[in-house]
């Protein structure tokens, strides 16, 4: 588990082709033009420029042995206020799709609430379509209360209800799944 870095271009872009599929199921998906190369880099250099200002702060978890080392297994974010008492921050993860179901993204949950603690974040939220039910479950064993419907996602497969979860930090348990141990075996 590591910070994105400025030498992971190529990770992401592979990270992104290869998830397309399972990111646009569950989420809008981006214009065809994002996975070119160009749209790629570019997304790249925006996404490391908002962590270089604070403003977002990106976590992966990376293959260190075995057939690819340095491919990426998850990858999860907080999308920051400037303002940090402005509301809460967005928490987004996605797990590799060859990887899913082994932990990946109960290991960048931890990561990332145990990330939000340290900024002294009052709370994180999550929006999540309504029949993800997976995320659901992971947000709900990690703290996180579903909180209010909010608008629907246009995705591929039409339009989906979504749902809005939230972590109040500094609580008994949301400090309880932070510091759990987890247990990552690729």
């Amino acid at each position: 588990m590591r910070p994105v870095r400025p030498s992971d271009p190529q990770a992401f872009a592979r990270f992104e082709r290869d998830n397309r599929d399972a990111h646009e199921h569950f989420n809008e998906p981006y214009p065809d033009a994002y996975y070119s190369d160009d749209g790629l880099r570019d997304a790249f250099a925006e996404l490391l420029a908002l962590n270089q200002r604070g403003l977002m702060l990106t976590t992966v978890l990376t293959e260190d042995a075995g057939t690819c080392p340095g491919h990426w297994l998850g990858k999860g974010a907080l999308f920051l206020w400037e303002d940090r008492a402005a509301g809460p921050a967005m928490l987004a993860y996605q797990t590799d799709h060859r990887h899913q179901g082994q932990g990946v993204a109960t290991a960048l949950m931890a990561e990332l609430i145990t990330a939000a603690q340290a900024l002294q974040l009052p709370s994180l939220d999550a929006v999540v379509t309504d029949d993800h039910h997976v995320s659901k479950h992971l947000l709900a064993r990690s703290g996180f209360r579903c909180v209010a419907a909010v608008e629907p996602a246009v995705l591929r497969r039409g339009t989906v209800s979504c749902l809005r979860f939230r972590l109040t930090l500094g609580s008994t348990l949301a400090a309880r799944h932070a510091c759990a141990h987890v247990l990552f075996t690729p």
